[in-house]
């Protein structure tokens, strides 16, 4: 929903957000501009690949790294971490940098994010999952999702989730308990998230045992809270 009137924004956004305050919430952090929606979605009008499209890639160059990457995980670099050749570059967290050239962008593909198990993963969603994955990749504002116990939540935020890494954009996971969003975290690190990738906030003793890798020691400096700074997931 796109609202002009700052005012009616406000106070639509806080009786909605009211209603949803037991719900798991998804934030997105970019601080890319648009004059209008992002094209994620191939001509024909069909669900395709596109629609993982980081907003800084035009559709075009998308297809091209793509079919880059494809050849990258069909016939590796030969055990090197950079084929200058083919303009790969694997980083040092597993994710791999496709580049379309000098000046023409570049396409990073994290683990567990990789566009064309994320296209599988989408196939397989019935047809309301489907609906709230393209809601949140086409919101411009905010997009609220709600389910009742076991209409698959939890199975489409993680998809969403990484969906959004795969676009190249920052996610902010927050819930009233820390155990819904250990239980998230969970489902998207079985799909392959790193703990590279992800920083969780809050105290040791309140996260799940297999989550806190993830975790930072307060009592760190806080140079190494500006380090972790590149981490897609908080």
């Amino acid at each position: 929903m796109h609202i002009t009137d700052t005012k009616n924004y406000q106070r639509e956004f806080k009786l909605r957000l009211l209603k949803c305050l037991q719900q798991t919430c998804i934030l997105i952090t970019n601080t890319v501009k648009h004059s209008s929606p992002p094209i994620f979605l191939p001509h024909d009008g069909q669900d395709g690949i596109n629609m993982f499209c980081p907003p800084t890639i035009t559709p075009a160059l998308y297809k091209s790294l793509i079919a880059k990457y494809d050849h990258h995980l069909k016939y590796g670099t030969g055990g090197q971490t950079r084929d200058i050749m083919s303009g790969v570059l694997v980083g040092s967290c597993g994710e791999v940098r496709v580049s379309g050239g000098k000046g023409k962008g570049e396409l990073a593909v994290y683990p567990g994010c990789n566009p064309f198990d994320l296209y599988k993963e989408y196939s397989a969603l019935n047809t309301g999952q489907k609906d709230a994955v393209k809601k949140v990749l086409h919101a411009q504002d905010y997009a609220l999702l709600l389910g009742l116990p076991g209409t698959g939540k939890t199975s489409t935020l993680s998809l969403i989730v990484r969906a959004l890494i795969a676009r190249d954009q920052k996610v902010l996971i927050c819930s009233y308990t820390h155990s819904a969003v250990d239980n998230l975290l969970s489902k998207i690190a079985e799909a392959g998230v790193t703990s590279a990738m992800a920083l969780r906030i809050g105290y040791s003793a309140s996260v799940d045992s297999s989550m806190r890798r993830c975790t930072l020691d307060l009592s760190h400096s806080l140079s190494i809270i500006d380090n972790s700074s590149s981490s897609h997931l908080h």
